[in-house]
């Protein structure tokens, strides 16, 4: 018969994201992208939003980016928390950061250590939220003017100048005569 071995017990949890207007916190957002790194703590007793050296996104169940839907919610199953094998055995949660890499339509995108947030997953499933995060509207409109009248209205006064400058020309001749 075999050798036994001794069974290795894994512990897994989800992480559930709200994403919410800064302003209106019943207004739910949908579109926000997030992705989840390693912390370098991962077993810390209070998370913090500072990521393993040279840390990935990590990819659950093929995807590295998660968006949210049209309630402001992700929900991220399959992260792991710890087994009964590795130390700390047996641990009920890791830490794990969240970077939020692109924000819904009119909004602003979080850089640097804003976009940075530290979560607790917990073993087994979350019955809420695990984490909130809010976005601020856009005060300036975040678009170039390229768009089709932008380019007539351009066009007109390019015209316009052409045309002024063609006439103090003609002008100018004229005076000189």
């Amino acid at each position: 018969p075999p050798i036994p071995s001794n069974e290795i017990k894994q512990y897994w949890g989800d992480l559930k994201i709200q994403k919410l207007d800064a302003g209106d916190k019943s207004a739910a957002l949908q579109g926000a992208t997030f992705e989840v790194y390693e912390a370098k703590d991962p077993y810390a007793a209070t998370c913090s939003a500072t990521m393993a050296d040279n840390a990935t996104a990590i990819s659950v169940n093929g995807a590295t980016t998660f968006t949210s839907d049209a309630k402001g919610s992700i929900d991220i199953a399959g992260l792991f928390v710890s087994d009964n094998q590795n130390a700390p055995i047996d641990a009920i949660q890791r830490c794990y950061v969240i970077k939020e890499t692109q924000a819904p339509a009119g909004y602003v995108t979080p850089s640097g250590a804003d976009a940075l947030n530290a979560v607790a997953v917990k073993t087994g499933a979350t019955s809420g939220f695990d984490i909130t995060v809010d976005n601020s509207k856009e005060v300036v409109p975040g678009l170039p003017l390229t768009g089709s009248q932008t380019s007539v209205i351009m066009a007109v006064l390019g015209i316009a100048l052409i045309g002024g400058a063609a006439g103090l020309a003609i002008r100018r001749r004229s005076n000189q005569r």
